[in-house]
């Protein structure tokens, strides 16, 4: 890989907050950190929020990190997906945990339409 070279945006996030960040436990494969997203966007449980933002509408899934919360960790995952993109934004653990989610200067309008459990 080089500068300048594009990158997956699943494999940049990975990298960044599952590897670099340590947000997952030590030793967590790409392969588990996607279905961590995947599980997270699929269960009833976790929290959807939508939210008008100056590039488009997204929607921010929320369930907390319980067994995939690493040394570097917060309370929840978030997994922000772009509605005009039609593309995974970011997934991470913020340590604000789900203030993150409605309380961020990014979001324009916004709204739960289920609140996690």
């Amino acid at each position: 890989m080089r500068t300048g070279d594009l990158i997956d945006v699943r494999q940049a996030k990975y990298i960044q907050h599952a590897v670099c960040e340590d947000q997952w436990p030590a030793g967590t494969t790409f392969e588990a950190f996607l279905e961590t997203l995947i599980t997270i966007v699929d269960d009833d449980g976790s929290g959807v929020f939508v939210n008008r933002r100056p590039a488009g509408w997204r929607l921010t899934f929320a369930a907390p990190s319980d067994i995939w919360e690493g040394l570097e960790g917060g309370p929840v995952i978030v997994v922000v997906y772009d509605c005009r993109g039609d593309r995974l934004v970011t997934s991470f653990q913020p340590p604000r945990g789900i203030r993150y989610v409605d309380d961020n200067d990014q979001v324009v309008d916004g709204i739960w339409l289920r609140r996690m459990r």
